[in-house]
């Protein structure tokens, strides 16, 4: 099925789309608020979908190897370095 009708997108896709960037958007907000990321995950790349941690590794190479080994997609997921401490950019 063509994903474009018209010029424009097939109402359905576009809703699926719609909702997965809130979700992600709603994860990300999750991820920046999280204290218990900080202490239980220091040091390690985290997967979140759905305000809840599906996935924990050291090595960004190994989430993605056991995300293809399950048949799952990236894109589907907050992905999260987590540091001590969020970031700060001195301008």
């Amino acid at each position: 099925m063509s994903l474009l009708i018209k010029g424009k997108l097939d109402s359905n896709l576009e809703k699926e789309l719609l909702d997965r960037q809130h979700s992600l958007r709603e994860d990300y907000k999750w991820i920046a608020k999280s204290r218990k990321l900080r202490t239980k995950y220091y040091g390690k790349f985290v997967l979140v979908k759905d305000k809840e941690v599906v996935y924990s590794e050291k090595s960004v190479y190994t989430l993605i190897r056991k995300l293809n080994k399950e048949g799952k997609n990236i894109s589907d997921f907050a992905v999260h370095y987590v540091r001590e401490r969020p970031a700060c950019l001195l301008l």
